[in-house]
């Protein structure tokens, strides 16, 4: 069976604290400007029913599928990334962090598993920068910071898994078979116990040796944060609100049909930091998703990761 093209969730949590020494270089969350190690696991879910009207959908490199089998029945994909994430910061400015992921996406009918793909994914290394960072001579006052990174997604999983006899669809890929590029900024403002964060990322998908290319993405993420704090002991709840908006996908350049689209997501979650460990969880559903074409939609989104911290 082939794919229904589906969009890309792209979640990159961010948290905020306020200043707990006076005077000193502003430090919004534990351990900001401390290298770290850290695993990240994230799942999405899409699920939907095909309508019975519904005769075929577009597949990935310029197919068709026709759907006669499928009419009336649920089809689920769910992507798995478990990730090796390490940063090295060189100063209270500069960092330099990357990520290695293994994948693990399969696709189901009606609970059942049809096509599955897992192995390391493509690598990405990122590079960033402190453009703003507010000193305050006391934590009750307002604390600034802005900053930006820029990445690269290096092609070096695999794009040719097959289940059975078949070759597995390309999103379902442990990797896209492109080098693509990523920009972002993020600002954050705490003020006493409450934070607030807003992260804006492009992403530049190129193509691959086949001339297909996934949607470029543009995100949004909103997040409100507060801090509880006892000891060597900080919790942070946060909620938010998250916007994606793809571009659809193309094959040799030409536009396909059934991709791109907005999304709009809330988010809850949590982070437990003690002493140099950090523990965060979160959990996403859409609130509103206008998709082009045929596409699945997405049911949910889960992020968990746990991270070390080295002074």
């Amino acid at each position: 069976m082939k794919s229904i093209i589906t969009g890309v969730l792209l979640l990159f949590g961010s948290v905020v604290m306020a200043c707990d020494h006076c005077g000193m270089y502003l430090n919004m969350r534990p351990n900001d400007f401390s290298h770290f190690v850290g695993i990240f696991y994230t799942s999405n879910v899409y699920e939907g029913l095909v309508p019975v009207t519904t005769k075929s959908m577009m597949l990935r490199h310029g197919d068709e599928l026709v759907l006669p089998d499928f009419q009336g029945n649920t089809l689920r994909d769910r992507y798995q990334i478990t990730e090796l994430r390490a940063r090295y910061s060189f100063n209270q400015k500069w960092f330099l962090w990357g990520r290695i992921p293994f994948v693990q996406n399969a696709r189901y009918v009606n609970n059942e598993l049809t096509q599955s793909a897992s192995g390391v994914g493509d690598p990405m290394l990122f590079v960033g920068h402190n453009l703003y960072n507010s000193r305050s001579a006391d934590s009750t006052e307002v604390a600034q910071r802005l900053e930006w990174s820029v990445g690269v997604k290096f092609p070096l999983g695999a794009t040719q898994l097959k289940y059975g006899n078949e070759y597995v669809d390309h999103d379902l890929q442990p990797g896209s078979g492109s080098y693509d590029f990523l920009l972002s900024a993020n600002y954050m403002v705490f003020w006493k116990r409450i934070g607030l964060s807003n992260q804006v990322m492009y992403r530049w998908n190129g193509p691959n040796l086949g001339k297909y290319a996934f949607g470029n993405l543009l995100t949004d993420n909103l997040t409100f944060i507060g801090k509880l704090r006892a000891n060597d002991w900080t919790i942070m709840p946060q909620a938010g609100i998250s916007a994606r908006w793809f571009s659809p996908d193309t094959d040799s350049g030409e536009i396909l049909v059934n991709s791109g689209g907005t999304r709009y997501l809330w988010s809850a979650g949590m982070e437990i930091n003690y002493k140099n460990v950090s523990i965060q969880g979160v959990y996403l559903q859409p609130i509103q998703e206008k998709l082009e074409g045929t596409q699945l939609p997405q049911k949910n989104a889960i992020t968990i990761n746990v991270k070390y911290f080295i002074s």
